[in-house]
């Protein structure tokens, strides 16, 4: 049992101040003197209010706060120390780890001696065997208490007496209880149709017979094949119950044949009746108005009508009026009414002729209006200016309006200036504008530099903006510099003219810049003019380039007889036609000279071109050959090889000559382009400044023709008899931009 302080469930501390004396106790579960520490997890319930130490522990705990585990083997709890009040079967000692002998189930918890033994076991330690046919035998002599059926006597080693005996008196052999079936003093009768195959052994009497047989030992069939089950009362031979259709004392009268299904046992009466008929013995007619035929059974009443009838027996007749001629019961009131009737009671009232359909029932209001008319009635018409004529049934309020009105009952009208005229049906205020305005009635105009003259309805701003203008209402002007237009928000171009870059293309591109383009965003040149480099062709290339240098390095190929990074220096031999660039050392001579250094004339003067190595005559001039080109050509010949004489069908041209005909041809198909432009340009020029000369003339002459000649104007000046064909402008009175277009043309000229 749980150690439990019954003194301390109702612990009270005095606590004394001020000289009185104040009592107070802790809830179940706290402690301390102001019951603010809860009680340790494994007490029971209470614990001591001044020290907190557990008044009992749960199943399973010890110790003074109940923190420590009973043995395992403890049955239930334990107490000081950890000892147990009881022990599991099969061990025992104080603490029950002390295992009992063997085959013993229960033993003493102090002493360890069985008190049980396993089945067929016996002695004070459970060493010996009970006899072969012992149910149970006495643990301190061994011998049978109960033998195995079929044995008897007090070691069980005798049968029992008559074959069929299941259990005998271990004393005397005599049969107690026979084998299933059987029954007398040696089991030698068989019982009856006992429900369940046993009957008394004296007088093989039947607790309960199997079903159609009779009598105490079950042994008379019942006569009547109409009993339910063929169950018959065991005393009477009468059935119990009959089967479905009969009645009587043994079921041989049938019941009557309207009855649903059975019928009293005793009186024949009818428990229900088929559909339709009614009657103790359902042989009266249910009304055909009765829905379904169904009516009550005892007093023929309908249970429900069909439709159009009403009444106990459905013999009374629903107005026409009634929704689908259905009314109740048991007053003949409508369910509801027909469309187009009201009346609380018979739908005996017509609804208004403007209802759209159906009305209140038992006041006649409409349900809901025809198109144009409003009111309980619907006796009232919608103004003109509804949408459709469409109102509110309650007030006459339009749903909505027509284009161009406004106001609960459309009587407002719209801005001229909202788009469509449309305008919102609360508070006039346009949807959308016309182009050109803005504001909540439209009422504002946009900005002229607006595109399209379209703005913002609620703020005036620009969707976008006309060419060169910009800025959320596009009042500012953009850059004179942009290509076209500029970005509306920041004003920054979107393109800029020649020669200026920037984001508002503030910047002018470097002069240096080939047809003065840059980039937009960062000024670099496009591309440079001749002898010019860098990003921004700031730089100069070097005095002695042969031709461009690198845009982005400034490295360019040098002159001939010049070299080093900048080209500045000549080469290291007098006679060198091309250096290195890296060390200035002689890769090709002057015509006319050869030697590693260049410092030998040829051998022959009539050497075109000698061999840089030997100094033998590589080219002769035309008409000669050989090594010092002293042999001449035959007559027919204009060249020959040099090598043998053998005429050539063309000359061959020396290396330097090539080249610098290749550059002077290159040189010469420039010159020609450039001309072919520049000629086509003053052509166009001079044909212009004509054509607007000779329209002057003509226009002088017409004016000569309205106001008459007068004496300064027939006075030809000097100047104008100066002027030849070859001066056509010099006369013309022309504006700046004819001025302009003179200077280009006498520019060309010349």
């Amino acid at each position: 049992m749980m150690e439990v302080n019954v003194g301390y469930v109702f612990l009270f501390v005095f606590l004394f101040f001020n000289g009185k004396c104040i009592i107070k106790a802790c809830e179940r579960g706290f402690w301390g003197s102001d019951c603010q520490n809860i009680c340790e997890t494994n007490c029971a319930s209470y614990c001591d209010q001044l020290t907190g130490a557990c008044l009992g522990c749960k199943t399973g705990y010890w110790d003074t706060y109940c923190n420590k585990e009973c043995p395992e083997n403890c049955s239930s709890s334990c107490y000081s120390q950890g000892k147990c009040y009881s022990c599991k079967n099969g061990w025992y000692g104080s603490t029950c780890n002390s295992s009992c002998p063997t085959n013993c189930e229960i033993c003493n918890k102090y002493s360890g001696l069985c008190s049980l033994c396993a089945a067929d076991y016996w002695g004070e330690s459970c060493e010996n065997i009970c006899d072969k046919n012992c149910l149970k035998c006495s643990i301190s002599s061994g011998d049978c208490e109960s033998c195995k059926p079929g044995y008897w006597n007090s070691s069980c080693n005798e049968k029992c007496n008559g074959v069929n005996c299941e259990i005998c008196s271990t004393k005397s052999g005599e049969c107690q209880v026979c084998r299933s079936g059987l029954w007398g003093d040696n089991c030698q009768n068989t019982c009856g149709k006992c429900f369940s195959m046993k009957c008394g052994k004296t007088d093989g009497r039947c607790e309960k017979c199997q079903e159609g047989f009779a009598g105490a030992n079950c042994t008379t069939p019942c006569e009547s094949v109409n009993c339910r089950y063929y169950t018959c009362n065991t005393a009477e031979f009468s059935c119990r119950t009959c089967k479905s259709g009969f009645w009587g004392a043994f079921c041989n009268e049938t019941c009557a044949s309207n009855c649903s299904s059975s019928c009293d046992r005793n009186n024949g009466l009818c428990s229900s009746c088929k559909l339709g008929f009614w009657g103790d013995f359902c042989n009266k007619t249910c009304s055909q108005t009765c829905l379904s035929s169904s009516c009550n059974k005892n007093n023929g009443e309908c249970s429900s009508c069909k439709y159009g009838f009403w009444g106990a027996f459905c013999n009374e007749t629903c107005s026409k009026t009634c929704s689908s001629s259905s009314c109740n019961k048991h007053d003949g009131k409508c369910s509801s009414c027909k469309s187009g009737f009201w009346g609380e009671a018979f739908c005996n009232e017509t609804c208004a002729k403007n209802c759209s359909s159906s009305c209140d029932r038992n006041n006649g209001h409409c349900s809901s209006c025809k198109l144009g008319f409003w009111g309980a009635f619907c006796n009232k018409a919608c103004s003109q200016t509804c949408s459709s004529s469409s109102c509110n049934k309650n007030n006459g309020e339009c749903s909505s309006c027509k284009s161009g009105f406004w106001g609960a009952f459309c009587n407002k009208t719209c801005s001229q200036t909202c788009s469509s005229s449309s305008c919102n049906k609360n508070n006039g205020e346009c949807s959308s504008c016309k182009s050109g305005f803005w504001g909540a009635f439209c009422n504002k105009t946009c900005s002229q530099t607006c595109s399209s003259s379209s703005c913002n309805k609620n703020n005036g701003e620009c969707s976008s903006c006309k060419s060169g203008f910009w800025g959320l209402h596009c009042n500012e002007l953009c850059n004179k510099n942009c290509l076209s237009s500029c970005n509306q928000q920041s004003g920054a171009c979107k393109g800029c003219k020649q020669g200026s870059w920037g984001q508002l293309c503030e910047s002018e591109c470097n002069r240096t810049c080939y047809f003065n383009q840059c980039n937009q965003n960062s000024g670099e040149c496009t591309s440079c003019l001749p002898d010019s480099w860098g990003p921004f062709c700031e730089n100069t290339c070097k005095k002695y380039c042969a031709w461009n240098c690198n845009r982005y390095t400034g490295d360019c190929t040098c002159r001939n007889r010049y070299w080093s990074q900048d080209c500045s220096r000549l080469c290291n031999d007098s006679n060198c036609e091309v250096c290195s660039k890296t060390n200035g050392l002689c890769t090709k001579c002057q015509l006319g000279y050869w030697g590693t250094n260049c410092e030998y004339t040829c051998r022959s003067e009539r050497c075109l071109e000698c061999n840089r190595n030997t100094g033998f005559c590589s080219k002769c001039h035309p008409g000669r050959w050989g090594l010092y080109c002293n042999n001449i050509c035959r007559d027919e010949c204009p060249c020959c090889s040099i090598s043998n004489g053998a005429c050539l069908f063309s000359c061959p041209v020396s290396e330097s000559e090539g080249s610098t005909q290749g550059i002077h041809a290159a040189t010469v198909i420039i010159a020609v382009v450039v001309s072919v432009v520049v000629v086509a340009a003053a052509v166009g020029v001079y044909t212009f400044i004509k054509y607007r000369y000779l329209k002057q003339k003509k226009r002088q002459k017409e004016t000569e023709n309205v106001s008459g000649p007068s004496g300064a104007e027939m006075t030809e000046s000097p100047s104008a008899a100066a002027c030849t064909r070859e001066h056509v402008y010099c006369n013309v009175q022309s504006t700046a931009v004819d001025t302009s277009a003179v200077h280009i043309y006498e520019q060309l000229r010349k």
